[in-house]
């Protein structure tokens, strides 16, 4: 009996897992050729985390969409430094014809925008696997809704205006990541910032 509940669980979670991944890769395809959608994406993702902060129908269902969402955009912007596509402002500022590929990686944390989108993609992915119907997860989502919001009013794969397509491209890019380490030290970073305002929210939560 324990083996069956077992494997179901396990049956459950891959399949959970392998939505997660397709909804994902769909929205990183969709964002990556139309870079104009991933605002009303990202505007929806808020729309399912205040649902999930007020309401408690429909959560199961609402609250898997803002995680892959984000992830998608996430994707879709990397997708657009590796393949240098200077249409997107991002893309023109932070990274420039053969610049090294982890140097185009680690540029998706200096801007501001690429900083936010990671600190969205970190709370959503707390919302995605809190239980459902508690509190911790109406705060998890509240707080992810903002990230997100902001994610979508700073637009990191807005279009690039008519007043730099007469300049070059790389004009923002940060001579201080020539080593690869950097790949690794901004994301730890952003996560513990996640971590902190996560573990905070916990803390508020019980004294309250």
């Amino acid at each position: 009996m324990d083996r069956s509940i077992r494997a179901l669980l396990l049956n459950k979670q891959w399949s959970a897992n392998c939505h997660f991944m397709v909804m994902a890769l769909l929205v990183a395809s969709l964002v990556f050729l139309f870079p104009n959608v991933s605002v009303p994406l990202l505007l929806f993702a808020v729309i399912c985390l205040v649902w999930c902060s007020l309401f408690k129908n429909n959560v199961l269902k609402v609250s898997r969409y803002p995680f892959p969402i984000v992830s998608g955009v996430l994707m879709a912007l990397l997708l657009s430094m590796a393949c240098e596509n200077y249409e997107i402002k991002y893309v023109w500022l932070y990274t420039a014809p053969g610049t090294e590929l982890y140097k185009k990686i680690a540029n998706l944390f200096v801007g501001d925008e690429g900083g936010v989108l990671w600190l969205a993609f970190f709370l959503t992915s707390y919302v995605h696997r809190s239980n459902l119907d508690s509190d911790l997860l109406k705060i998890n989502s509240g707080i992810a809704a903002w990230y997100v919001l902001a994610v979508a009013v700073i637009n990191p794969l807005s279009v690039l205006s008519a007043d730099y397509s007469h300049s070059q491209p790389g004009g923002g890019l940060n001579a201080h990541l020539d080593s690869v380490w950097i790949l690794f030290h901004p994301p730890l970073i952003f996560f513990a910032y996640a971590l902190i305002i996560n573990q905070g929210a916990i803390a508020v939560l019980y004294i309250s």
